[in-house]
């Protein structure tokens, strides 16, 4: 027997233009299974992000974002797992463990 996914807003889009739903399967498996919920346009990263779309487009050329997916020769997406992923590398206690370039 199927289990039908879940689907609910993203605490921190909740309340925008992007809703950002995301997939909260019941049925726990180790590869999550690929959905639109799961990628966000790059409008709907910054705005998970709470940062400038242009922040994005710079650290795209820089290679100092997150990881993106292209989907042809103008669309990108990112994937929700690597946006999490990327701002848990840039957590800090301090100002004084913040190295540039890292």
């Amino acid at each position: 027997m199927k289990t039908k996914p879940t689907l609910i807003a993203h605490p921190t889009l909740a309340g925008t233009k992007y809703p950002g739903l995301v997939n909260q399967s019941v049925a726990k498996t180790s590869t999550p299974p690929v959905t639109a919920h799961n990628y966000l346009s790059v409008k709907e990263a910054a705005v998970f992000l709470r940062l400038s779309k242009s922040y994005l487009d710079k650290a795209r050329v820089a290679g100092t974002g997150p990881e993106f997916i292209r989907l042809g020769a103008k669309k990108i997406v990112y994937r929700l797992a690597d946006l999490e992923a990327w701002m848990r590398q840039n957590r800090y206690q301090s100002t004084s463990e913040y190295r540039e370039g890292k």
